[in-house]
Order: structure tokens, then C-alpha cells, then sequence
């Protein structure tokens, strides 16, 4: 099913033509939501990131987030091409112990990924989990709006039964929605 026919569905079921923007933003809210409540192989990206020829020899790196295929939204794996094991994520203010920094670490930013590897490496491998890319056209897909549309048409009613008021029908679809996902992600995973 398309972006398309799941805004057509939502209002067929919700008889309301009139919001159809809300419902758009409705059903991509709704993707969001149920690609973060559980970790699918389908949002899984693997990249191999060329660490910048001014950077080669060193062991603190900064990767922005631009330079990223997709949005992160949470590290599988970190680590350089010529580590055995993974980088151990850390918060910010942990970087340094007794003065020294701390080696075979990695941080999140607002500016991106900053690393302290053991050893210097040409490449950095990263695993990470991302959200589907946000549905604009009716012909765009992916693969929560194949997999699993009827939840998908559930709860972006649900949201916008909420925006309208209708704070009792919005509670029963986002029941409904939420046990029908349960019951679908054990097919997906």
C-alpha cells in the first residue's frame, strides 16, 4: 500500500476529507512511532566511513551527522576497520579520566559522532538503527506501509480523532492499533 491509499483509508474511516494535511502528518508520526518501539533488521544501515586524508594518523575523529547516509537514531556497532571489537559508547562528560582520554570510547553530539579509537584506521564502521525516510508523495512506500498498513491506518486515526477532540475514539483505535502491532511484529522481526 502506498502513502496515498493510506491517507485515502484513513479518511474513509474517519470521514473527515477535510484534514487530509493532518492526516498526512498523522501517518508519518505513526511510521516513526512504531519503527522506534522495536529495533527491525529493514532499519538497519551499515556504512564504512573514509576518515578525511587531514585526519589519517589520529585517534580523536569527528563525524558529522550530514556525512551520514540516514538520520541515526541508535548505534548498533562503532568501530575501526582495524579493531577487533567495538567502540564502548560513553556520555560527554566522560571523556577524559585522571587528564587522559579515555581510548576505544565514542559520543553523540548535536554536531555528530566524536570518537576516541585505540588505534588510528582509514575507515570507521558503523551499524545503526534509522526512520524510514518521511513519506511526501502518494506513490512514495516503505516498508511499514507494506507490512503492516492496517495498524499504520489505526493509529494515524487515532492521532487525528486526538487532534480534533475526539479524545474517546482515539483511545479505542490506539488501543486497537497498538495490539494489532504486538501481534504483527512477531511476524516481522
Amino acid at each position: 500500500m502506498n502513502f496515498g491509499d493510506v491517507i485515502n483509508n484513513v479518511v474513509t474511516r474517519t470521514k473527515r476529507g477535510d484534514k487530509v494535511d493532518v492526516i498526512s502528518q498523522a501517518v508519518n508520526k505513526s511510521v516513526a512511532d512504531f519503527c522506534r518501539m522495536q529495533k527491525f533488521g529493514r532499519d538497519l544501515a551499515y556504512e564504512e566511513w573514509a576518515v578525511p586524508a587531514a585526519s589519517q594518523g589520529s585517534t580523536l575523529l569527528h563525524v558529522a551527522w550530514s556525512e551520514l547516509a540516514y538520520t541515526v537514531r541508535e548505534f548498533e556497532l562503532v568501530r575501526g576497520i582495524n579493531d577487533s571489537c567495538g567502540l564502548e559508547k560513553i556520555a560527554s562528560n566522560q571523556t577524559l579520566v585522571r587528564g587522559k582520554v579515555v581510548e576505544g570510547t565514542y559520543y553523540e553530539s548535536g554536531a555528530g559522532l566524536h570518537l576516541s579509537l585505540r588505534a588510528p584506521t582509514d575507515v570507521i564502521l558503523l551499524s545503526y538503527y534509522h526512520l524510514p525516510p518521511r513519506l511526501s508523495v502518494a506513490s512514495d512506500t516503505n516498508w511499514v506501509t507494506e507490512a503492516i498498513p492496517d495498524e499504520l491506518i489505526e493509529r494515524a486515526s487515532a492521532i487525528l480523532f486526538r487532534t480534533i477532540g475526539e479524545d474517546k475514539e482515539s483511545g479505542n483505535l490506539m488501543q486497537l492499533s497498538m495490539l494489532a502491532y504486538e501481534r504483527a511484529m512477531r511476524d516481522i522481526t
